[in-house]
């Protein structure tokens, strides 16, 4: 259950025999804008086979997708609007990019490849994106995010997004994201570490706890 409360009124509702657990809900917001040759995917080979992605479902929950773009020709499996009704468009172009980052295949002007890191795979698109450009389609339980998802055969779910405040402690959200993979252990759920952080001493690596992962 989430709603909003006065301070002042905590207590009386933590008096409460059914209520067990009180958290603050935290804004959520997009990360991931770089791609394939940082991610060091050009080429993936196990065992001399190059793996492609050929087969396989990834599931990418964003703002929602160029359906018409040539990258993703034949290999939309479903795209299903959570935050807009019936709209999966994208708007932002953040969720385009991403799913391209993760399987988009085309062709440059002198016809070299152009590539994420699973080219031959199908998508599930999930469009959190609301009217008012945030991300309010994010289920309240994030099981109702990933398990259409998996119902739909994806076996990797991607989340370029994560809370508007980093180094935040394990939360409701967390353990709803661990029960899920608990209990379906053939998928595997990703979220990005973030795009900001803090080096206060300078060494290159960012301070612990500012990593802004959900």
């Amino acid at each position: 259950v989430r709603l909003t409360l006065q301070e002042r009124y905590l207590d009386d509702v933590a008096k409460i025999d059914n209520v067990q657990l009180i958290e603050e809900v935290h804004g959520y917001k997009l990360f991931n804008n770089v791609a394939r040759r940082i991610l060091k995917v050009e080429d993936v080979t196990v065992n001399s086979t190059k793996l492609t992605g050929k087969g396989q479902v990834v599931a990418v929950g964003d703002t929602g997708i160029d359906s018409a773009h040539p990258a993703f020709k034949g290999r939309i499996k479903r795209a299903i609007a959570l935050g807009r009704p019936g709209k999966t468009n994208d708007s932002d172009g953040h969720g385009t990019h991403v799913c391209g980052s993760v399987l988009g295949s085309d062709k440059l002007k002198d016809g070299g490849p152009i590539q994420g890191t699973a080219p031959e795979a199908e998508l599930v698109m999930q469009s959190l994106l609301d009217s008012q450009g945030g991300l309010g389609g994010i289920p309240d339980d994030l099981v109702d995010l990933f398990k259409p998802a998996y119902d739909l055969g994806a076996r990797v779910h991607n989340n370029s997004w994560g809370s508007v405040r980093p180094g935040l402690a394990y939360d409701e959200s967390c353990r709803e994201l661990d029960r899920f993979v608990i209990d379906n252990p053939d998928m595997v759920i990703c979220f990005a570490a973030g795009n900001d952080g803090v080096d206060r001493d300078g060494n290159g690596v960012i301070d612990l706890r500012q990593v802004g992962s959900e």
